[in-house]
């Protein structure tokens, strides 16, 4: 059986071909396609939420082909190692590119654990979470140690 260091290296060599679509100083916007005959179009988009400090938020969604609806729900492909895998290397592009103080999003249930697994990856950053409502949980990534404030580890 593989240990979760050689499972997380296996999942984080397999990503998807991602594109940047949209980029100016305040929005980056990525995307890829899941599935068979890349069936389910995926978003990332980084927010900037000071000009100040760069400090950025992070949604992932799902669009509906049919609809151009973006949602959070799971595609239901199978494929799920293979968004992670994206979704992390994307995650370090924007950070190698931007290097950003901070990067906020949230996780409902069902994620939450990798999520935090796979965030532990991330060099040069701090990893804390914290729950904000129902099954919700806040993760913060922080460059360097320094704690943010009302944020638990």
């Amino acid at each position: 059986m593989k240990t979760f260091k050689q499972f997380i290296n296996e999942v984080g060599n397999k990503p998807a071909r991602w594109k940047w679509t949209k980029s100016n100083a305040s929005v980056y916007q990525a995307e890829f396609r899941i599935g068979d005959k890349g069936g389910y179009k995926m978003e990332i988009k980084f927010h900037s939420q000071d000009e100040e400090i760069p400090f950025w938020s992070v949604h992932f969604e799902y669009i509906a082909d049919i609809v151009g609806v973006g949602t959070y729900r799971d595609t239901g492909t199978g494929n799920s190692l293979q968004v992670f895998a994206t979704v992390l290397d994307i995650l370090k592009t924007f950070i190698a590119k931007e290097k950003p103080k901070a990067i906020t999003f949230s996780g409902k249930d069902g994620r939450q654990k990798i999520y935090a697994r796979i965030l532990k990856y991330i060099k040069g950053y701090e990893m804390y979470k914290e729950k904000i409502k129902g099954s919700e949980v806040g993760f913060t990534l922080m460059r360097g140690r320094v704690r943010p404030p009302e944020v638990k580890k």
